[in-house]
């Protein structure tokens, strides 16, 4: 469940787990849907994570509109829309997808051990008060950010300096309203 829940970001496959796991919510298992959330929740925060996590390694793996796009991410994650780093992974689909994944599975495997187990649905960490053993949901929440984190770091190719000031450069540029043109 933690590797389906977070490999689309949001998208079909992540809300058919979710309709399975809230019909299991609604015959009393809350430790699948618990997996889920946490998830989601944990994989913007681990993208953020990451930025430093890359720095310990002297890497620069987010170009500067990535690391803009990560300011919104990062919050949005925090109360469980995982939406937010759809931009950071469609620059790197594999690396994205394959870090989400590992962190997925492991978040979803201290859940379920641990049993974490909400009552609501929904609600990033603010779900964490709702759960018989909050204890466990943040742990499992930790050890999901943790390990996105570690993976997205050490897989994502480095963006050398040259090219990041490159890349501010191009974006400083002024638009000319002139260069609009309308068919």
């Amino acid at each position: 469940m933690g590797i389906l829940s977070g490999v689309d970001y949001g998208g079909p496959i992540n809300k058919t787990v979710f309709a399975f796991v809230l019909t299991m919510q609604a015959e009393g298992l809350n430790g699948p849907i618990t997996a889920l959330q946490l998830v989601n929740t944990a994989t913007p925060i681990g993208f953020g994570l990451a930025y430093f996590d890359a720095k310990l390694f002297k890497k620069n793996i987010y170009s500067s509109i990535e690391v803009e796009t990560l300011k919104s991410a990062v919050p949005m994650g925090v109360i469980n829309i995982v939406e937010g780093v759809i931009p950071l992974v469609m620059n790197d689909l594999v690396r994205g997808v394959t870090a989400t994944a590992i962190g997925g599975a492991v978040g979803g495997a201290v859940s379920m051990v641990l049993g974490a187990d909400a009552t609501v649905p929904f609600g990033g960490v603010l779900m964490l008060p709702t759960m018989s053993r909050p204890w466990a949901g943040a742990l499992a929440l930790l050890a999901n950010i943790i390990v996105t984190a570690v993976v997205l770091a050490v897989i994502k190719k480095h963006i050398p300096q040259e090219e990041l000031d490159m890349q501010r450069e191009v974006e400083e540029e002024e638009l000319d309203l002139a260069d609009i043109q309308i068919f």
